[in-house]
């Protein structure tokens, strides 16, 4: 019953709306003098990285937040709720967005259980956790399958809103309830930039206390805030790279793991909110990540 209590506050709520050393083994090329050792990372690490992190959305593009996030915390307790949002908008003001203010509306809810299968299984029939797309675009029905049947210690769910490139809904908000087509103006779109861009609606994350058992919890609020600014594919695999997303599989394989967002993580972050937001195609934007990651923050 809590499950199913959680999940209807879920719709009612949406709907209102130092670096670390190398490890051994880490990608790139390392350049020694009399005094420091600079690990330069190579071009084709790099873009391997970048397209593995990157899971594009509908339109072809990279979605990311537009100005500010709200994020929002059910099920933990108080003093962890304002840690986590606390790290959250850390990262968040770190790539140039701001954090609405307490009573904000939420776009970025957190639901903390103990058995988040059950929870996965609810949310399937809210508005807020649908690939149908009543609230904005996913990434489609074999993406929410494996958001609802993987056992994960976190999953997280991305919706979001097709804009002009200038900022103006380029969908209509009550589509599903058979309203017109919302006409906008938009300018002409040519070889390097698109008519529209791809902004975030609002992100679902769910985290499984059981799951995620021994993890620090400042490595887990980083965590969550890498997947709370990027639409990440769950599935990838980034295990040849230095990235907090590693940290599950490390500690299941009893290695040491990352604790905090790495340089790596932080540059992707920084690159995707200077990236072109109305670039052609997702592509155009992996390139600029790229040459953040290759500069260092």
């Amino acid at each position: 019953m809590a499950l199913m209590n959680a999940a209807l506050a879920l719709t009612a709520l949406m709907l209102m709306q130092g670096e670390p050393e190398p490890a051994p083994g880490q990608v790139g090329r390392t350049v020694e003098s009399e005094d420091v050792v600079v690990v330069a990372p190579r071009a084709e690490d790099v873009r391997a990285f970048v397209d593995a992190l990157s899971a594009e959305s509908e339109s072809g593009q990279l979605a990311r937040w537009d100005r500010q996030i709200c994020p929002g915390v059910m099920g933990a307790r108080a003093n962890a709720a304002e840690f986590l949002l606390d790290r959250i908008a850390v990262r968040a003001y770190e790539v140039g967005l701001d954090v609405g203010e307490p009573g904000c509306r939420a776009n970025v809810l957190i639901l903390v259980t103990d058995d988040s299968d059950a929870l996965a299984q609810n949310l399937q029939s809210t508005r807020a956790v649908s690939y149908y797309g009543q609230a904005g675009n996913t990434r489609g029905r074999a993406a929410f399958r494996e958001f609802r049947d993987t056992p994960r210690a976190v999953r997280w769910w991305h919706v979001t809103r097709t804009m002009t490139a200038d900022g103006a809904a380029a969908t209509s908000e009550a589509r599903s309830a058979g309203a017109a087509p919302t006409t906008v103006q938009v300018r002409t779109g040519g070889r390097i930039r698109s008519t529209t861009r791809e902004d975030f609606n609002h992100v679902i994350i769910v985290l499984d206390t059981n799951r995620a058992s021994g993890i620090p919890f400042g490595a887990l609020a980083d965590y969550i805030a890498m997947v709370t600014l990027a639409q990440i594919d769950p599935s990838s695999d980034l295990s040849e790279f230095p990235s907090i997303l590693n940290m599950f599989s490390e500690r299941d394989a009893g290695r040491e793991f990352p604790v905090a967002l790495t340089e790596w993580d932080k540059s992707y972050l920084v690159g995707l909110y200077g990236a072109p937001r109305d670039a052609r195609n997702a592509r155009q934007q992996q390139r600029a990540i790229e040459r953040q990651l290759r500069r260092g923050r």
